[in-house]
């Protein structure tokens, strides 16, 4: 499913917001490579808001 949060010049590249889509927090990511991405906003080890951090950098996978 794909929900429409916000417009791509409300998160400034390097930045990140918290919404809430459907009673869950959503963080969307604005990279400093200008892609996007959503991630829900729990932790599931520590349950902190991800929300609230600070954005460090990118991990990304190699294989799924």
């Amino acid at each position: 499913m794909k929900y429409h949060v916000c417009r791509e010049e409300d998160i400034p590249a390097g930045e990140m917001r918290t919404y809430t889509v459907k009673n869950f927090p959503v963080v969307v990511v604005h990279s400093k490579k200008g892609e996007f991405y959503a991630i829900y906003g729990i932790c599931p080890h520590q349950r902190s808001q991800l929300g609230q951090g600070v954005l460090g950098g990118l991990t990304e996978a190699g294989a799924p």
